[in-house]
C-alpha cells in the first residue's frame, strides 16, 4: 500500500460586490441591491446580465450554503434593515423579519449592516437582498458584498 498525496480542497461559491456605486433609494421603501463585480464565482452563481441582483444555485450543487451579506450606505440616521429574499419572496414576513437591522443613530457616519445565515438550497433557488432605511430619498453611495459558500449536501 502506498499513500497518495492529499489533493487541495476545492472551494465552491461566489463573492460579488458593488464598490461604492450610487443606488437610488426612496426613504422607507425596500430597494433591491445589485452587485456589479465578482471577486470569484466558481460555478456561475452570479451573472452580470440579465439578473445581476441574484445569486443562483447551479446544477449539481443542491445542499447547504453559508451566505454572508454586508452593506454600507452613506446615509440614514434612525433605522436600516436588510431583507433576504429567496425565489422572489421574503424569507420571513413583517418588518421585524429584517435579516439584520440597525436602529441606532450613527450621525454623519454611514450605516453598516452585516448578516450571516446557513441556508438549505435546491438547484435554481436564487437569493436577493433588499435594503430599507429612513435615509434621504435619492442617490446614495453604497457598498455591497455577498459571499455564498457551498458547505455540502
Amino acid at each position: 500500500m502506498k499513500w497518495a498525496a492529499a489533493s487541495a480542497p476545492t472551494a465552491v461559491g461566489a463573492s460579488v460586490y458593488n464598490a461604492g456605486g450610487n443606488i437610488s433609494y426612496t426613504s422607507g421603501v425596500e430597494t433591491l441591491l445589485t452587485p456589479t463585480t465578482s471577486d470569484y464565482d466558481t460555478n456561475s452563481f452570479w451573472a452580470a446580465s440579465p439578473n445581476p441582483s441574484r445569486l443562483t444555485i447551479p446544477t449539481g450543487y443542491a445542499g447547504k450554503y453559508l451566505l454572508t451579506i454586508t452593506t454600507r450606505v452613506n446615509a440614514g440616521s434612525g433605522y436600516a434593515y436588510m431583507f433576504l429574499y429567496k425565489n422572489g419572496a421574503r424569507v420571513a414576513v413583517g418588518l421585524e423579519s429584517g435579516f439584520i437591522a440597525r436602529q441606532i443613530n450613527l450621525a454623519s457616519n454611514g450605516t453598516v449592516l452585516t448578516g450571516t445565515v446557513v441556508l438549505n438550497c435546491s438547484v435554481a433557488d436564487y437569493f436577493q437582498v433588499y435594503y430599507q432605511a429612513d435615509l434621504t430619498t435619492g442617490n446614495q453611495q453604497t457598498w455591497i458584498r455577498y459571499t455564498l459558500s457551498y458547505q455540502g449536501a
